[in-house]
């Protein structure tokens, strides 16, 4: 038999005369090659890899190897770790750059055995979109409606910068009274956009829609100081005073120095206590108001409310 130079790689091999003989012939071998050509192969990328946006990639993007078949496919001796198909191989596959919500292509990269001809199949690594929080308290309005204005919305934490964005619009509250940590009715009426803070624009791409239950709405008690209003009556030898409608209609309608309504979202005076410093008739005395009682929904809790003759 004649013999080749030993070696299972990839390669040429020298053919040498082995145990040909025959006494009679003075044998001269015209020496050629035994080639050992690369092993045809079908790499594919993994479906389904991913992260959310702000995340690390995985340590390594994996991929599945064609099984042996007639000459071509994986020789399982040739895996370094048993039963792991990618141990065959050196190197990693890359993905195209880029760090935002979107999908990014699974290349080859450096992964490589000498003795198989690659045909590579790529897939996407998919960077998916983060979710939001956003929080925000303002002092009560008498209204079910949050103004962004009052909102903080923020997204991850990368390199140790937290990502801010813009809302517009409004949040709608279940109820308008006064609430704390509560999440809203809808955050249909919001919108969430682009912020830019040193030089660095944060994308609201990168982000899920603000849900509601990611969202924290705070609703303070509005500071109100009510005043005894003027007031007339005959002499009837008592202190006290009968508030009539229009009395606390006009209290109902008292106004801070900006000309805005003390009492908002038609809120109301809807009676209080009233007496005169003293019972004798004359102009200019001091009505002293002791107690009110405002309509509000909430049995008067949506206010801070002082006092004042």
């Amino acid at each position: 038999n004649l013999v080749r130079a030993t070696g299972a790689n990839v390669a040429n091999y020298l053919i040498g005369l082995g145990t040909v003989a025959n006494n009679n012939y003075d044998i001269t071998l015209l020496v050629d090659n035994f080639a050992i050509t690369k092993r045809p192969i079908i790499i594919t990328a993994d479906s389904n890899q991913h992260k959310t946006y702000g995340d690390a990639d995985p340590a390594r993007f994996t991929f599945t190897v064609e099984a042996l078949g007639a000459s071509r496919g994986l020789i399982a001796n040739d895996q370094t770790i048993p039963n792991n198909q990618m141990s065959a191989f050196t190197g990693i596959l890359q993905r195209a750059i880029g760090e935002n919500a979107g999908s990014y292509a699974i290349n080859q990269g450096t992964v490589a055995n000498p003795n198989y001809e690659i045909a590579y199949v790529s897939k996407d690594f998919v960077v998916n979109k983060a979710q939001l929080r956003a929080s925000g308290t303002m002092e009560y309005s008498g209204q079910i409606d949050f103004a962004s204005a009052n909102l903080t919305v923020t997204g991850v934490t990368i390199n140790g910068v937290t990502e801010t964005l813009t809302a517009t619009g409004v949040a709608t509250m279940a109820t308008k009274n006064v609430q704390v940590n509560q999440a809203p009715l809808s955050n249909a009426g919001l919108t969430i956009q682009n912020k830019t803070v040193g030089g660095r624009t944060f994308l609201a791409s990168n982000y899920e829609d603000l849900a509601e239950a990611d969202t924290s709405l705070t609703v303070t008690r509005k500071l109100v100081t009510l005043t005894a209003p003027v007031l007339t009556k005959t002499y009837d030898g008592g202190y006290n005073y009968n508030m009539t409608a229009a009395d606390l209609n006009n209290m109902s309608a008292q106004t801070e120095l900006n000309g805005d309504l003390k009492l908002v979202g038609g809120d109301r005076v809807s009676s209080a206590t009233v007496a005169f410093a003293d019972k004798d008739a004359g102009i200019n005395k001091v009505v002293n108001l002791s107690a009110v009682t405002i309509d509000d929904g909430n049995g008067g809790l949506n206010y801070n409310l002082s006092l004042d003759n």
